[in-house]
């Protein structure tokens, strides 16, 4: 059995290791750094998509319902990484303030 320490301890360094991660580059090739949209883009496979979810509790809807704040879903189910990457311009012309993204698990599957 794993104690609870352990897994503390295994937690923080993961968080250490993505900070040091965070660090470099500057900001100033982040295209829409300074986005004057409001809006949310979420940008995945069929869990973004909403598949399997009651009309309007996909997580994008329910986000944008708890926010108060437009929410746009382009989740389409089978995506991969490689298509999702080639939508990116289309996410991007959009002028988001933010993009959620949530991939990976159609190319675990393949």
């Amino acid at each position: 059995m794993i104690s609870r320490g352990l897994i503390s301890r295994a937690g923080y360094i993961c968080f250490a290791i993505a900070l040091l991660g965070c660090g470099g580059d500057s900001f100033d090739k982040v295209r829409n750094l300074h986005s004057n949209n409001e809006a949310i883009v979420c940008l995945g496979d069929s869990l973004t998509e909403g598949v399997g979810a009651s009309s309007g509790e996909d997580y994008p809807s329910v986000l944008s319902r708890e926010l108060a704040f437009p929410v746009v879903n382009l989740g389409q189910r089978g995506d991969t990484t490689a298509r999702a990457l080639a939508r990116l311009p289309d996410v991007l012309a959009r002028n988001p303030r933010l993009v959620i993204v949530l991939l990976g698990g159609n190319d675990f599957l393949r």
